[in-house]
């Protein structure tokens, strides 16, 4: 089974970073957006539990953007 790995860190200054990856090919794909997640469980938090998680993501170019689910089973994410 695939891991899903998500590291954050922080950026203490987004200009140089954004320079210093265009000098080794990275190129923008989409510009910076402002992202609503909703978070949603079941009962008793069973998705919690299990380390899995159903969140609704919406960023603000349509009313329903992602759908993503992390966890143990076989959808990783759903276009609306």
């Amino acid at each position: 089974m695939q891991k899903e790995i998500e590291i954050k860190f922080r950026v203490e200054n987004l200009q140089t970073l954004a320079r210093k990856l265009r000098a080794v090919g990275f190129r923008l794909k989409t510009p910076r957006t402002h992202e609503m997640n909703t978070l949603y469980d079941l009962p008793g938090q069973k998705l919690r539990r299990r380390k899995e998680l159903l969140r609704l993501v919406d960023l603000g170019l349509r009313p329903l953007e992602y759908l993503w689910y992390r966890g143990c089973g076989h959808i990783t994410s759903l276009r609306e």
